[in-house]
């Protein structure tokens, strides 16, 4: 091959190793860019109490019957928690006692 040649082929491969840096580099920012806009919209949900992606709900699919609350299960407390609930009584019944 003549020196020519060699110089131009050295040229097309810089091309193509910079073409595929530049495709490279818009991946990677365009990967930001649709990182960004899901952050901003969840964080603007958010402010607004809105969900954007809404999650199966125990309360929107049923009736909620499944789920235990302390105060529906306050009759089969565990034995270590006995204390605790004796005395959110005692503050329950102290704070409807009291005056405004």
């Amino acid at each position: 091959m003549s020196r020519q040649a060699e110089e131009e082929d050295m040229i097309h491969e810089e091309q193509n190793d910079t073409e595929s840096a530049s495709m490279y580099s818009t991946a990677i920012t365009a990967g930001k860019i649709i990182l960004a806009s899901t952050l901003l919209i969840s964080a603007i949900s958010s402010s607004m109490g809105v969900n954007p992606f809404p999650v199966a709900d125990a309360n929107v699919l049923g009736d909620g019957s499944d789920h235990r609350r302390l105060s529906t299960a306050s009759e089969s407390v565990p034995t270590y928690m006995k204390n605790l609930i004796d005395d959110l009584k005692e503050r329950t019944k102290l704070m409807e006692e009291t005056p405004p």
